[in-house]
């Protein structure tokens, strides 16, 4: 499992360097899960989306502010949170994934769709 992030598709005009490199793990995971399946390994991508951490609530240019903004253009109206991602990389993990594989998922609350 991976993660990469919601700036693969959603690009911020900051910097070239990390939406570069998550869309390689992307492309990377999706040649792990085409020749790893048949050993038994699932390889997928956990895509978060805005984040509700300490950095996205103290780093300047961030803060409540942009959250609550980010919150409301979001149809579930809140932003992702850690636990949201550990949820789903704890279920890929286990033994009730048997047949995902492959996938790019998204942890966004849909926000994806409103851009």
């Amino acid at each position: 499992m991976l993660i990469s992030s919601d700036v693969v598709d959603q690009p911020v005009p900051v910097s070239a360097g990390y939406p570069a490199g998550k869309s390689a793990i992307e492309a990377a995971a999706r040649v792990f899960a085409l020749r790893e399946a048949r050993h038994g390994i699932l390889t997928n991508v956990v895509r978060p989306g805005f984040t509700l951490t300490e950095r996205a609530l103290t780093h300047p240019g961030l803060g409540q502010k942009l959250v609550d903004a980010e919150a409301e253009r979001t149809p579930t109206g809140r932003i992702c949170t850690p636990q949201d991602v550990a949820d789903l990389t704890t279920y890929l993990g286990s033994d009730a994934n048997g047949h995902v594989n492959g996938e790019i998922i998204a942890v966004a609350g849909s926000r994806h769709l409103t851009r």
